[in-house]
């Protein structure tokens, strides 16, 4: 099988904990480059989320961010592709939300925000502590998350609601359920996220093989959470570093060492390299 496009996931695979890229994963991911062998990022974070290390390796050129509800060409500096939150959903979703005192995150046109009150103090609304200097880089706060959504409700890539407690968080997923045409998912465990039903990384990696003109035979992609299940069951390789989910694990083809053992490194060098 010959490999020509890597798709990555960020936190929890690619990158180490604390949001880390080594430098063997940053030379490995050169060497790809070098090799024509394109790197997609297919993350769930925001454009301007995604971390620096990686967004300075040159020869980049596909991300996919808020999973999968938009593509962004990065030597252009522009989306190409959107999947946004309709109105009718969003206003479901936060009638769903006015029932519980829960905090909320907007993605929009490569941003995050959050209300105020979340932001000056996330570990009162279930955020860990090991998130805050991500939290404090990343999210633009306003003084109410509700009417920054009502007032921008039909430009919405996706929500994030923080609900820390596994019953709570259940329960707020049936909720959503209920309302059909919608993709619910989880990337970690404080944290569901919400967008239209047909959004997905491997929607928005499909696209991206199409204007390359590749088959899925000849990608990889590699994860470690729910929301990379439908992108690791599209590749022709689908690689769950050791440190995922059960879920994950069990739609992988294989299994490579965890993301703080250069499990993406030594996935990229078995399937492309050493092939």
């Amino acid at each position: 099988m010959n490999i020509k496009l890597v798709a990555l996931d960020m936190d929890g695979t690619l990158l180490q904990s604390g949001g880390i890229l080594s430098e063997d994963s940053k030379k490995v991911l050169e060497r790809c480059i070098q090799n024509k062998i394109h790197i997609v990022i297919a993350s769930g974070r925001a454009l301007h989320s995604l971390p620096e290390d990686v967004m300075k390796i040159s020869g980049i050129e596909y991300a996919i961010t808020s999973n999968g509800a938009a593509v962004n060409h990065l030597p252009a500096g522009k989306r190409i592709y959107s999947n946004l939150l309709t109105k009718d959903k969003v206003e479901q979703i936060m009638k769903v939300m006015s029932h519980h005192s829960l905090a909320i995150e907007a993605f929009m046109e490569g941003y995050a925000y959050t209300d105020q009150k979340y932001y000056e103090n996330p570990l009162s609304f279930g955020a860990p502590q090991k998130a805050l200097p991500y939290i404090k880089r990343t999210r633009i706060p306003v003084p109410s998350i509700h009417e920054f959504i009502d007032k921008n409700i039909e430009r919405l890539d996706n929500i994030d609601i923080i609900v820390d407690d596994p019953i709570k968080k259940e329960e707020v997923r049936k909720e959503l359920f209920l309302l059909e045409d919608l993709y619910v998912t989880s990337s970690v465990p404080h944290i569901l996220e919400v967008a239209n039903k047909s959004v997905s990384k491997a929607e928005a990696l499909k696209y991206i093989t199409q204007i390359l003109e590749l088959h899925s035979s000849e990608i990889m992609a590699c994860g470690n959470a729910d929301n990379d299940a439908e992108m690791i069951t599209y590749a022709g390789i689908g690689v769950a570093v050791e440190n995922s989910s059960e879920n994950l694990l069990k739609a992988a083809d294989f299994v490579t060492d965890s993301n703080d053992h250069e499990g993406v490194s030594k996935a990229i060098h078995k399937f492309v390299f050493d092939k």
